[in-house]
């Protein structure tokens, strides 16, 4: 797993995390709302992901296979912790 991954996976969890937090509860029963909100933000996540990806030299290095995994575990457990928690 390179850098940018991990860095695109954080950000992309920051932004599903103020969804869930946030908008879907302010949005209620309006699914069409909720619907375009979700689709925004995985757009951009995914846009701010891509135009991570070979701008910058650090972040395209690799990370060993048992780093990445253990990180990403730790990214998965923190932000749903986080969301469970917080609801």
């Amino acid at each position: 797993m390179r850098k940018s991954t991990l860095v695109g996976l954080i950000l992309a969890m920051c932004f599903f995390s103020f969804y869930f937090l946030v908008l879907d509860p302010l949005v209620g029963d309006n699914r069409e709302v909720a619907f375009v909100a979700y689709a925004g933000i995985w757009f951009s996540s995914s846009f701010i992901s891509r135009k991570l990806e070979g701008r910058y030299a650090f972040l395209d290095k690799r990370m060993d296979a048992q780093s990445s995994v253990w990180l990403s575990i730790g990214v998965f457990a923190f932000f749903f912790l986080l969301i469970g928690v917080l609801t």
